[in-house]
């Protein structure tokens, strides 16, 4: 596997080190905060991206009409 070198402050190199478990690289860390940060939806349950999906779509619905009745339609 090829590697690249990236430069982090001080205060973000302490961070992450702080968040690091003993028995994993700084690779291995940042493979798993990464993978935290794509899945938002972890820790909510199984089907809970399809429910905030659909009650994201239904908020807008409510917003668009409030909108529209707001400024007569237009």
């Amino acid at each position: 596997m090829s590697t690249k070198t990236i430069r982090v402050s001080e205060e973000v190199y302490d961070r992450l080190k702080a968040r690091k478990n003993e028995d994993e690289s700084f690779t291995e860390l940042l493979e798993r905060l990464v993978e935290e940060e794509r899945d938002i939806y972890a820790g909510f349950g199984e089907g809970a991206a399809e429910g905030m999906e659909e009650v994201h779509e239904e908020m807008n619905e409510e917003m668009e009409d409030n909108v529209s009745g707001f400024t007569g339609g237009r």
